[in-house]
């Protein structure tokens, strides 16, 4: 199953409905973890250690620090950047879909801007 890192203000309102949907995700969140003040680049290192897909809102400087950590060859393990302004249930079925229909694999190196 995919291992999930929801980045800090990540809207838990998606989390629930996608837990609704699919109760099986392995989701962890960065303020449980006690990194939610890490800068991105430190979450990404994170989640590369823990092999996790960040899912977040920030898509004006997260996007950026994926892509040099792919650029300088380290471990990126994915990206998925949901806009704030869209709707819960467009987001959450957005969501679910790329859950269930990418690999593991497909997902290395990854940087998804919804909507898809």
């Amino acid at each position: 199953m995919i291992r999930i890192l929801l980045d800090q203000n990540f809207d838990q309102n998606i989390v629930r409905g996608l837990l609704d949907r699919l109760p099986d995700l392995d989701l962890v969140h960065t303020e449980h973890l006690g990194i939610k003040r890490f800068t991105d680049d430190k979450v990404l290192e994170f989640a590369a250690n823990e092999g996790r897909i960040v899912f977040t809102h920030d898509s004006k400087t997260f996007p950026g620090f994926a892509y040099a950590r792919i650029g300088s060859g380290e471990r990126m393990c994915g990206v998925i950047v949901v806009p704030k302004r869209m709707s819960l249930k467009k987001a959450i079925d957005e969501l679910e879909l790329l859950l269930l229909c990418l690999a593991d694999s497909e997902w290395e190196g990854a940087v998804l801007r919804l909507p898809i």
